[in-house]
Parts: structure tokens; sequence; C-alpha cells
């Protein structure tokens, strides 16, 4: 787990960031890709920040969710919304 990063107008700021992998089926093949996903200051209220992180045997492979810097665009993302997070929680909470 990271704490600290660097926003783009050089502003550093601690933040929570969590590391794991995604397994993604791509041509009947599941691979585990390793990711980092940023909590912001504001979060819930705005998305995290989702990154590919590649292995040193591994390299990005630009595409309309992923550019080349690692960096994830997923309609969740781009739609997320509080309160739809919250009332998921809800949901899933009592289970």
């Amino acid at each position: 787990m990271d704490w600290f990063a660097v926003h783009n107008d050089g502003r550093e700021t601690e933040l929570l960031a969590l590391d794991g992998t995604l397994p993604v089926v791509i041509r009947g093949v599941t691979y585990n890709i390793p990711v980092c996903v940023w909590l912001q200051e504001n979060h819930p209220y705005v998305p995290p920040l989702v990154f590919v992180k590649p292995t040193s045997s591994m390299a990005i492979k630009p595409s309309h969710h992923v550019d080349t810097n690692g960096k994830v665009y997923h309609p969740f993302l781009h739609e997320w919304s509080y309160v739809c997070i919250l009332n998921n929680i809800i949901i899933i909470a009592p289970l």
C-alpha cells in the first residue's frame, strides 16, 4: 500500500493506494492484470483513480479503456455516483 501521490500540478498529497490483480479474460485465457486503485481526497464523492501496473515482463497495450500510462478509463468510473455506491452497500451489507 502506498500513501503519497503527486497531482498533475505538482502538489503532493496523502492518498490510499490499493494494489492487487484483476482477472481479465482475453480470447478465452484468464490473465491476472496488476492494478493500483488510488482513493482520492474526496472519496467516495469522486471516483478512484485506477492504473494498470505492468510487471517487468509486461507491456501496456493502449486501448479505449487504458492509455499509454496505464490509466484506466471505464464507464463505471466515468458514471461514478456516491448515491449509487451507497445504495449498493446498503443492499449488500445485510448479507
